[in-house]
């Protein structure tokens, strides 16, 4: 709306709420600001210690968004790991732990990682799925059944699917019955080829979710296969 000359917008107009808007749009540009300069301040010493070591990078994160390969840099990056404080700099780290030259040497300092971090839970427990084994399902069964670890029991549940041992299908079969995490055990045992939990998830072709019924399908398809390549 244009205003006549000398005279002020009202409230709601676009042009009278230009200022109001500019100063939260600076506002939130400067906590942005704020934020990734407490990140890169928090990393500057990874960041010396993974030059140090060989790895020319100006963040930590370097490491994997330029594909490169460093088995070398995980002994750094798991010195950190409990150090780093700052929310951003560590996910980096646990991001740049969640690769296969970390894998199962990450999987404990991750586990412990989780239970003194509430706020990176979701981000460890991704890492966690690309690295652990065995050594560490009995630490992730007792994380996945606690209800503080709120919404990563998810990515938890997951985890379990990438673990072939007895006690995941045990606890994969407990989790079935859990609304808050249903879905992914269904996914998780599906990755298993879980034969002993099919009467489980065939009723889950007719679940409420369209995303779970396409997911029981998938995993009973696997278990088929899987079970028609052993009776050949």
């Amino acid at each position: 709306m244009r205003h006549a000359k000398g005279t002020r917008a009202e409230p709601g107009d676009a042009a009278g709420d230009l200022p109001e808007r500019s100063g939260v749009l600076a506002e939130d540009a400067a906590e942005r600001q704020a934020l990734v300069t407490a990140a890169r301040e928090a990393a500057a010493p990874v960041v010396d210690d993974l030059r140090r070591t060989g790895f020319q990078v100006e963040r930590i994160d370097d490491l994997y968004q330029k594909k490169l390969k460093y088995p070398e840099a995980i002994p750094v990056l798991l010195k950190w790991l409990p150090i780093v404080r700052n929310r951003n700099a560590k996910v980096q780290i646990v991001w740049a732990l969640g690769v296969k030259w970390a894998k199962p040497i990450a999987a404990a300092p991750l586990v412990e990682a989780f239970r003194e971090d509430p706020t990176s839970r979701w981000e460890i427990a991704d890492a966690l799925c690309r690295v652990a084994d065995e050594s560490v399902v009995g630490d992730i069964i007792s994380l996945v059944m606690d209800p503080d670890s709120g919404t990563a029991r998810q990515m938890l549940t997951l985890c379990l699917g990438e673990i072939d041992d007895p006690r995941s299908i045990a606890a994969l079969s407990e989790l079935l019955g859990d609304d808050a995490v249903s879905g992914h055990a269904v996914m998780a045992a599906g990755k298993l080829r879980a034969a002993s939990l099919r009467p489980q998830i065939e009723p889950f072709l007719s679940d409420g979710r369209a995303w779970v019924r396409s997911e029981a399908r998938k995993a009973l398809a696997r278990i088929e296969g899987s079970e028609r390549s052993r009776s050949r």
